[in-house]
């Protein structure tokens, strides 16, 4: 199949030589190779949720601010969620109205490399 091959990589500078090796061979064998026109197919975009495979998360509400929360999760991390995260459809504009300390919440970590981790009520569901 056109333009597919398998480089492995080894991440030492031996390693890097050969790869640089590999990739000029390869690309040099590519554009050897015969130019076929395949069928057009049309391209389904899945939904984020299909995608991403998201970390249900579950805490209590720590602190609460206008415009974001910071949530004790019960395996003891933190994590923190912006207003946009709560809903897909409604702006909310003061999540001190909605919250308060002590509050269980349950939604789903976008980003676990962050500290505080992102936490995310609206990606529960998926986008209307």
């Amino acid at each position: 199949m056109r333009g597919y091959r398998l480089i492995i990589y080894e991440p030492s500078i031996g390693g890097a030589e050969r790869l640089r090796g590999e990739l000029a061979r390869t690309i040099e064998a590519v554009r050897k190779e015969p130019l076929v026109e395949g069928k057009t197919v049309r391209f389904e975009q899945p939904s984020l949720l299909a995608i991403l495979r998201f970390n249900k998360a579950h805490g209590t509400v720590e602190a609460v601010a206008k415009d974001y929360l910071l949530i004790k999760l019960y395996d003891g991390r933190s994590a923190r969620m912006e207003a946009d995260h709560l809903s897909w459809v409604s702006k909310v504009k003061d999540l001190t109205r909605m919250f308060k300390v002590g509050d269980r919440i349950r939604g789903v970590l976008l980003s676990e490399a962050d500290l505080p981790c992102t936490f995310s009520v609206k990606h529960q569901r998926p986008d209307p």
